[in-house]
């Protein structure tokens, strides 16, 4: 059975139990090559994966070979993937018109990083909901605590993403976190908080607590997934305000210039054939048939006739059976295995016609998603180093302390706290990480970029 939890993967590896057919996350597949407990494909896809090699794109092969060698199905996507939802009926109750001619479109309206604060301190101290109550935040989140997400808007406006590295003019390579526009971000974030504009729960809620809160009526902007937003219709944000309106927003830095978030990358995840398996040409042909136009329309949509018809122009429409289905989660996790873009996208392209909530909020935030820029690592494809997976574990975790530590207050962001922290961040390990992965870059592409000091 194929799996999608990195979690799970790790318990098969270290069981030395391992499935037929496994699923790692995003490129992380990388990290399971040297246990030896999985096939090299190119000869089996030649043979076949015939349908597989044709429908992949060259990109995805070219990012996931391991010299000549395949040894995954990469599962292509939409880089774009995040977005901001603000509660358009709360605007309209405090009568804030959203005006800025910078940028504009059907899915969303562009406010600078001042406009949003505006709005998020009037959400927070003028009764948006008109119960009476002081209990309204101008941000939360809807998905679980991820600070890197609920603030990713946030870092955008001031020129990066954490996990992300970038290099300056002169070729000196530095990760995110130890730069003065990450600095500047959590000496923002940490003035909302002091105002109180922030809800304090922020940092422990996980993914159920997020979404119900947020269906409450709890705050009145978010950043999240895409689907955050028809999630919170779902979980009842309706049936307790009939009035609630999500719309996605941007948000740029004050001079309007950007209106960015992070590149969640095409490869999305990967599809390994274990060496315990006792026929590895049936495990091929099945992910080749689910690769093909029939194949992925029945792991999509479900049976045409039963699950799904399609209109005049060739687009689906899910039957009363296929929509239950579909919102239980229980008609299409095979999709997730392996991914026939072209007809993905073809779908995705299909004009709004249904008047249900779910699906009108769920139109727009797809659609408003993809008219954002992406800002992408300097190494992002780039296999994990061994330096990484030794102490990457570590280094999150105290970079998520520090992140709390400062945005709450509890660590007063100053000259000599924020000396420390990158003292810290870089003994941890985060300078013989920054080290390897510029060594790994320079050989891999012929350059000389040069790792940059942490904590100097």
């Amino acid at each position: 059975m194929a799996q999608n939890v990195t979690e799970q993967l790790n318990l098969y590896v270290a069981s030395g139990d391992v499935p037929d057919i496994v699923r790692a996350d995003s490129m992380t597949y990388i990290n399971y090559l040297d246990t030896g407990y999985f096939l090299e494909l190119t000869d089996l896809l030649n043979e076949y994966g015939q349908d597989i090699l044709a429908t992949v794109s060259q990109k995805a092969w070219d990012m996931t070979r391991v010299g000549e060698k395949i040894y995954v199905i990469p599962y292509e996507n939409y880089s774009s993937k995040y977005t901001v939802g603000i509660r358009a009926d709360w605007l309209r109750e405090l009568g804030i018109t959203l005006s800025n001619p910078t940028h504009f479109s059907e899915f969303g309206e562009s406010l600078t990083l001042d406009e949003y604060t505006d709005i998020l301190r009037a959400f927070t101290a003028e009764d948006p909901d008109g119960n009476g109550e002081n209990d309204t935040y101008g941000l939360s989140t809807g998905s679980a605590s991820d600070w890197k997400t609920t603030f990713m808007h946030i870092f955008s406006a001031f020129g990066g993403q954490p996990t992300q590295y970038y290099a300056d003019e002169n070729g000196i390579v530095l990760p995110w976190e130890a730069t003065q526009g990450f600095r500047s971000a959590l000496e923002y974030l940490a003035g909302l908080w002091q105002e109180g504009v922030i809800d304090p729960e922020i940092f422990i809620l996980n993914a159920d607590q997020a979404r119900q809160k947020m269906a409450r009526g709890v705050a009145g902007s978010f950043c999240g997934w895409w689907s955050t937003a028809y999630q919170l219709v779902e979980a009842g944000a309706l049936d307790i305000n009939p009035e609630a309106d999500w719309q996605p927003i941007y948000v740029t830095a004050n001079d309007g210039k950007s209106m960015a978030m992070l590149d969640n990358g095409m490869i999305t995840g990967t599809v390994m054939i274990s060496k315990s398996c006792e026929n590895p040409e049936k495990a091929m042909e099945m992910l080749n048939y689910m690769i093909t136009p029939e194949g992925w329309m029945l792991n999509k949509y479900g049976v045409e006739g039963e699950h799904y018809t399609l209109d005049a122009d060739g687009y689906v429409v899910r039957t009363e059976l296929g929509t239950e289905m579909f919102n239980a989660g229980t008609l299409e996790p095979l999709s997730q295995i392996v991914m026939n873009m072209s007809i993905a996208m073809f779908q995705d392209s299909m004009p709004l016609s249904s008047t249900d909530p779910v699906q009108v909020v769920r139109y727009r935030f797809n659609r408003g998603v993809h008219d954002y820029e992406l800002i992408t690592s300097l190494f992002y494809g780039l296999p994990n180093t061994q330096e990484y997976m030794e102490l990457g574990t570590d280094v999150a975790k105290y970079v998520e302390q520090m992140v709390i530590e400062f945005v709450t207050g509890n660590t007063p962001l100053t000259d000599e706290t924020w000396q420390s922290y990158l003292e810290g961040y870089s003994q941890k390990g985060q300078q013989a990480i920054l080290a390897s992965y510029v060594e790994a870059y320079n050989d891999l592409n012929g350059t000389s970029l040069q790792a940059g000091s942490i904590s100097s």
